[in-house]
C-alpha cells in the first residue's frame, strides 16, 4: 500500500467521523431579563429595568456583562458613547446565535465606537452582512414607526405611532423603509431595526437595534411613567414611577412604556429552545459512548459517516436492565460542537421526560485521533518517536478549550491536524453539563471518562506494538510517548471530574463522574492481561488494506466494564 494512501485511510479511521448529532443552549425560563447598562448610563438602565419589572418581568440590572448569558430569556444593552470590548461582542454574538434575544441601543455621530460594535454583532449573527449601523449623521424630521415591521412589533400589544427619540442615528442596508426589518424611520432613513430567527444565519435568536438612548430618559428627564399601568400578569398597580414629570390623562412617559412593552413582547416571541418530549434515558456522546469497537451494531448505523451504535454497548444495556425508554443519540466522531449546535443537535433529545443521561465527550475535541497518528511509527507512517515533545503545547491549548470554552474558528489540534470549524463559541465542559442539568430538571446525569489506552509499567524501556499493516509493517508507539499519552488521558479525566464537581455546585443538580481508569488497569494495549481496548486493526489485502474504525476503542468486554463503572455511581 502506498504511504500516502495508508495515511489517509488511517486518519479517516482514527477520526471515527460519524454523522455526529449535536445541542443548543438551554435557555432560562421566560421573563428572566438582563439589563446591561454602562455605569455612565445608569439612569437609562434603571429606567428600562424598572419599566420591565412593572410589566411583570424578572429583571437583573448590572454594569458588568455576566459570563453566562444563557440563563436570561432576553438581554437589553443600554449604553451610549463606548463600544463593546471584543470579549463582550463575542459573548453577545454567541448568545444570539444560540437562540438568545438581544436589544441594542445605537447613537448619533457622537458615538461611532458604539455603532461599530453594534454593526459587528449584527453582521456576525445576521444573514445580511451589508447592514450599516450609524454613519448616517443626525436624522432630522418627524419619526414614525413602520406598521409593516416584523411580527407586529409596532401593533401589539400597543399601537405605536410616533418614534420617541431626540437626534437619533441612522441604519442603512436593511431594505425598503416599509420592509419588515425597519422598525422606524423619518421617511428617508431607518432609525430602528428589527430581526427575527428567519433573518439569522443560524436560524434562531432575535435582535432589535434602537438608535437613541435618550428616549429612555424622556423629555426634560421625565423618564418612563409606570404607576398608571397595572402588572400584566397580576393586575396589581405598581406603587412608584420611574422618573418624574408627566401628569394629566396621558403622562409623557406612558408612550415610552408602551414601546418597551412592545419590544419585549417581540423579543419573547422568539422560539424558545424548549426540547420536545423525550425518552426516559438519553445516551449522549462520542464513539466511546456509541460503542464503536464492539463489532455488533444496530441496523443502519455503520458504513461511511455512520454513528456505529452498538447493540451490546453500555447504552443499550442500561436501557434494557432498567426498562427505560431510550433515545440513542451518541455518535462516533462527535465533538462538543456536535452536541451543542445544529439541526441534529444531540441535546435536543434531552427533554422534560428525561430521567437519566450518560455522556462521554471531549476526546475528539482535544485531538484523540491526531495524537495517535502523530505518535504511531512505522514504514507507512509519518509519525513516530517524539510526539510527546512535538505535541505537548497544542495538547495544553486543547485542554484549555474544555476548561474555558472555545471561540469561533478553526484550530490546529495536537499532531498538526486541523479541527472542524465552529461558527459560534463552544461552551466549556462545565457550561455544557450545566446546560443539560438546566434543560431537564431532575435528571440523573452520568459523565463517563476515558480509560487509558495502555496503563502499564512494563513499557518504561520498550516500545508498544499497536498493530501490523498488511502483515508486514509493525506499527509502534515509543515507550516515552506511551507514558505521555497516558498522562494526557489523566489530565483529561481530571478536568472532566473537576467540571462535573463545578456543575454540581453551580446548579445543585444530580451529576456524577464515572471514572473507568482503575477498571481498565492492566487491560490496555501491551498490558499483561486481556486487553479491553482494540489495537490498530486492518481489513483487506495488499495492496489496499484499510484500518478498521474499531481501532483504539473499547472491545465488547470493555463496554461491559464501562457499564459496571456507570452502575457503580448509583445513578440508575
Amino acid at each position: 500500500m502506498r504511504r500516502s494512501a495508508m495515511l489517509v485511510a488511517m486518519t479517516a479511521v482514527l477520526l471515527a467521523a460519524g454523522a455526529a448529532t449535536a445541542a443548543g443552549t438551554a435557555f432560562a425560563a421566560k421573563e428572566n431579563v438582563l439589563v446591561y447598562a454602562r455605569a455612565t448610563n445608569g439612569s437609562e438602565g434603571a429606567t428600562a429595568a424598572n419599566a420591565l419589572r412593572s410589566l411583570g418581568y424578572t429583571v437583573t440590572l448590572t454594569t458588568t456583562l455576566p459570563a453566562k448569558l444563557s440563563v436570561y430569556s432576553s438581554v437589553w444593552s443600554i449604553r451610549a458613547y463606548e463600544g463593546f470590548s471584543s470579549e463582550e461582542e463575542s459573548a453577545l454574538e454567541s448568545y444570539v446565535s444560540g437562540g438568545g434575544r438581544l436589544y441594542l441601543t445605537g447613537e448619533r455621530p457622537c458615538c461611532e465606537a458604539l455603532d461599530l460594535s453594534d454593526q459587528e454583532i449584527a453582521r456576525a449573527v445576521l444573514k445580511n452582512k451589508e447592514i450599516v449601523v450609524g454613519q448616517q449623521g443626525d436624522i432630522p424630521g418627524s419619526l414614525t414607526f413602520n406598521p409593516q415591521a416584523k411580527d407586529s412589533i409596532t401593533k401589539a400589544p400597543n399601537e405605536l405611532t410616533t418614534f420617541l427619540a431626540s437626534e437619533p442615528g441612522g441604519i442603512a442596508g436593511i431594505g425598503s423603509l416599509t420592509g419588515p426589518n425597519v422598525l422606524a424611520s423619518n421617511g428617508t432613513t431607518a432609525v430602528g431595526a428589527v430581526f427575527d430567527e428567519h433573518d439569522m444565519s443560524d436560524g434562531k435568536g432575535r435582535l432589535v437595534i434602537y438608535m437613541d438612548i435618550d428616549w429612555l430618559a424622556g423629555a426634560g428627564g421625565g423618564g418612563v411613567i409606570i404607576d398608571a399601568r397595572p402588572d400584566r400578569r397580576t393586575g396589581a398597580r405598581p406603587g412608584a414611577a420611574v422618573g418624574g414629570g408627566g401628569g394629566g390623562e396621558t403622562p409623557p412617559g406612558s408612550a415610552r412604556l408602551q414601546e418597551i412593552e412592545n419590544i419585549q413582547d417581540f423579543l419573547e416571541k422568539s422560539t424558545a429552545r424548549t426540547p420536545p418530549p423525550s425518552a426516559e434515558y438519553v445516551g449522549l456522546g462520542d464513539s466511546y459512548a456509541s460503542g464503536l469497537g464492539s463489532f455488533s451494531y444496530l441496523s443502519g448505523t455503520t458504513g461511511k459517516n455512520g454513528c456505529y451504535r452498538a447493540s451490546n454497548g453500555y447504552i443499550e444495556n442500561l436501557s434494557f436492565r432498567y426498562a427505560l425508554s431510550l433515545d440513542f443519540a451518541a455518535c462516533a466522531g462527535a465533538t462538543i460542537d456536535n452536541l451543542w449546535e445544529g439541526a441534529k443537535a444531540q441535546l435536543k433529545q434531552v427533554g422534560p421526560l428525561t430521567r437519566y443521561a450518560t455522556l462521554s465527550i471531549g476526546g475528539n475535541d482535544v485531538g484523540f485521533a491526531s495524537v495517535l497518528q502523530s505518535c504511531i511509527g512505522g514504514l507507512v507512517s509519518t509519525g513516530g518517536k517524539g510526539c510527546a515533545a512535538r505535541d505537548t503545547p497544542a495538547a495544553e491549548t486543547a485542554l484549555g478549550w474544555l476548561r474555558y470554552g472555545r471561540e469561533p474558528g478553526k484550530y490546529e489540534l495536537p499532531g498538526g491536524k486541523a479541527s472542524d470549524k465552529n461558527a459560534a463559541r463552544l461552551p466549556s465542559l462545565e457550561e455544557l453539563y450545566e446546560a443539560i442539568l438546566e434543560q431537564a430538571p431532575g435528571i440523573h446525569l452520568v459523565v463517563v471518562g476515558y480509560p487509558k489506552l495502555f496503563e502499564t509499567g512494563q513499557l518504561e524501556f520498550q516500545d508498544c506494538q499497536v498493530g501490523t499493516a498488511a502483515g508486514l509493517d509493525k506499527l509502534t508507539i515509543a515507550a516515552g510517548d506511551v507514558e505521555w499519552i497516558d498522562h494526557e488521558t489523566d489530565l483529561l479525566d481530571e478536568l472532566i471530574e473537576q467540571s462535573v464537581d463545578g456543575a454540581r455546585s453551580a446548579t445543585g443538580g444530580y451529576i456524577e463522574f464515572a471514572d473507568p481508569r482503575t477498571a481498565f488497569t492492566g487491560h490496555g494495549l501491551c498490558d499483561s492481561e486481556t486487553a479491553l481496548i482494540n489495537p490498530l486493526l486492518f481489513e483487506g489485502v495488499i495492496p489496499h488494506p484499510k484500518p478498521k474504525p474499531e481501532s483504539f476503542h473499547p472491545t465488547a468486554e470493555g463496554q461491559l466494564e464501562l457499564l459496571s463503572v456507570i452502575e457503580a455511581t448509583g445513578a440508575f
